[in-house]
C-alpha cells in the first residue's frame, strides 16, 4: 500500500479498481485499504453496495474503511442507512 501511494494515481487508480473486482478476496481487500490512503474522493463510485456487503468479512470491512474516508459530502446519511443493515 505505502509504494503504491507514493506512485502517481494515474499509474496506480486503473490497476486498483481492476482488483476491486477480482475473485480473490485478498485482492479486492488490499486494493480498497490502498484506494483509502489515496484519499482520491472520484473512487467512490466504485466503493459499491456489493463490496459494503461482501460475503468476505475482510473485504467488507476494507470497504467500510474506505467508504467512510472517501464518501462525498451529503451522501454519508444514504451510506449510514447500508451500514445499519450489516
Amino acid at each position: 500500500t505505502w509504494a503504491l501511494t507514493r506512485h502517481p494515481v494515474s499509474l496506480t487508480l486503473p490497476a486498483l479498481l481492476r482488483e476491486l473486482r477480482s475473485e480473490r478476496a485478498q485482492a479486492r481487500s488490499q486494493a480498497l485499504h490502498t484506494l483509502s490512503k489515496t484519499g482520491d474522493r472520484q473512487v467512490w463510485p466504485a466503493i459499491t453496495r456489493e463490496l459494503l456487503t461482501d460475503a468476505d468479512d475482510e473485504v467488507a470491512r476494507s470497504a467500510w474503511r474506505a467508504a467512510v474516508v472517501l464518501v462525498p459530502e451529503g451522501q454519508e446519511p444514504a451510506l449510514a442507512t447500508v451500514l445499519a443493515t450489516q
